[in-house]
């Protein structure tokens, strides 16, 4: 998705397009593999071209190049093969058989959710109203959700549904945000007590 349009820097008649600014979601198993840059990467000057991506991310605790993150650095339009925590800011010099260079940049967002896998379980009495909750995070906002079964809630898509069952209930819920992203699934059990007998 474009969140912001290419700054092409160009030296004479060279011009770069990395492609426009865009989001990922990033799951626990990490990342598809998406291919960068524009199609065409480069036009104008005298071909052939050389191309040369370039980053450098730190973490607060170790510093990553593109190499880090792109199957190849020399191509015009290499695979992003690992995400980092936030956003990754790539730059792009591409330089023509004549040494003319252009230079652009692009920034990819990364939507990540965090929720603990901590056991979730409530009793209740039968007819008895709850709040169920999640402790999902994260993604980028505003968030949605969708939680399974429907049928015993009073809003599927809240964070904090009232639900009511007769009998016990494991309901699912995944957050959906603003870029479509689904977090991974969270689980809770609920247990239904029949009604005490006077």
């Amino acid at each position: 998705m474009v969140l912001i349009s290419f700054l092409g820097l160009s030296n004479g008649k060279l011009k770069v397009n990395a492609g426009y600014d865009f989001t990922l979601c990033k799951s626990i198993k990490g990342i598809d593999t998406t291919r960068i840059g524009d199609i065409p990467t480069a036009i104008g000057g005298t071909e052939p071209y050389s191309y040369c991506w370039m980053t450098t991310y730190s973490n607060g605790l170790d510093v990553f190049y593109a190499s880090d993150f792109l199957d190849d650095t020399t191509l015009a339009n290499p695979n992003l093969i690992k995400a980092p925590d936030d956003s990754l800011k790539l730059k792009l010099v591409v330089t023509d058989k004549n040494g003319f260079q252009a230079i652009d940049i692009v920034t990819i967002h990364f939507s990540t959710f965090q929720y603990s896998k901590q056991v979730k379980e409530a009793t209740v009495i039968q007819d008895e109203k709850i709040r169920l909750w999640t402790d999902i995070t994260g993604g980028l906002p505003p968030l949605t959700y969708s939680w399974t079964p429907d049928e015993f809630v009073n809003d599927a898509s809240i964070r904090h549904p009232i639900a009511v069952s007769m009998y016990d209930v494991i309901f699912t819920v995944v957050a959906i945000d603003t870029f479509g992203c689904v977090s991974e699934p969270d689980t809770l059990r609920l247990y239904v007590k029949a009604l005490p007998i006077d």
